[in-house]
């Protein structure tokens, strides 16, 4: 962990820096590169980092959790330098095995992850839509300017096994200059069927505790069958987080995978995804 240097004098303050080398085929010279953020979590809420205390504090945190991982692995031939000013250098770039179909007036990040995402999306993953979750055909949903209407059914339709474990994670997305960029307010639930009901969670806030047979539905949770009795009601999503503004079109990604009881993965997983805007209330 180094301090950047700055480019230009002035008074703007250096950054913390987090460089991670690595060997790719017995060769050196490879690197990423990890920058201080103005965001840090605890106890699953963003606090934004106002002072170079926490910053500091943040960033040493990131370094003790790699160091603990290491340990934890074994890995005990791995250097930690801390301290000092990072030298300005560029990481190696892997070969690639791209398609020659592929465009070439792409940039090397831009081909990273093109490359990732054909490799994810295999027939080996056999990844599906909502449609492989719910049938929908009890289901409604209307939309009147900007208020959304909720209710009916929703009956699951997914292979899962009575002792399978649902991991849940939701992935937002921000639309900017284009491209569809990852933000950091990431939620995941290892036990989806256990937090079905957490009242800290935003799928109750937004969803599950509109659902009227909750007995049944905590006991079968998503096996086939299972039906999702909604009473009727409008969804008003609100997201307050102090000091940062969320204008903008964002999409959020929901992935649901389901590990049987010995923590095997199932080949069948679900992935979908529901596009918003959000827009700053304006407070009378």
């Amino acid at each position: 962990m180094h301090q950047q240097p700055k480019i230009f004098q002035g008074s703007a303050p250096a950054h913390l820096c987090l460089r991670i080398n690595y060997i790719v085929d017995e060769q050196e010279g490879y690197f990423h590169m990890f920058r201080s953020a103005n965001l840090r979590f605890f106890n699953n809420v963003a606090y934004v980092i106002k002072t170079q205390e926490e910053l500091t504090e943040s960033m040493t945190s990131i370094v003790d959790m790699f160091r603990i991982a290491l340990d934890n692995a074994g890995n005990t031939d791995v250097r930690i330098v801390t301290g000092g000013v990072l030298q300005r250098r560029k990481s190696k770039v892997p070969n690639l095995d791209v398609p020659r179909g592929m465009p070439r007036n792409r940039s090397e990040s831009q081909l990273v992850q093109l490359s990732s995402k054909a490799l994810s999306n295999n027939q080996k993953s056999m990844v599906y839509g909502i449609d492989h979750l719910f049938d929908m055909s009890e289901f409604r949903i209307s939309f009147n300017e900007e208020v959304i209407t909720i209710g009916g059914n929703l009956t699951s339709i997914w292979d899962l096994d009575a002792f399978d474990r649902v991991v849940f994670t939701i992935d937002p997305y921000k639309l900017e200059r284009g491209t569809w960029q990852p933000t950091i307010f990431n939620i995941k639930s290892n036990n989806f069927c256990n937090d079905m009901y957490g009242k800290n969670f935003y799928w109750y806030t937004y969803w599950t505790q509109y659902i009227t047979n909750t007995n049944a539905v905590k006991h079968l949770c998503l096996l086939p069958g299972t039906k999702l009795t909604f009473q009727e009601y409008k969804l008003n999503v609100i997201v307050d987080i102090p000091n940062v503004n969320l204008n903008g079109v964002y999409k959020l990604q929901y992935t649901l995978q389901a590990y049987d009881l010995i923590g095997r993965k199932r080949p069948t997983s679900l992935c979908f995804e529901v596009r918003g805007e959000y827009t700053k209330i304006r407070k009378n």
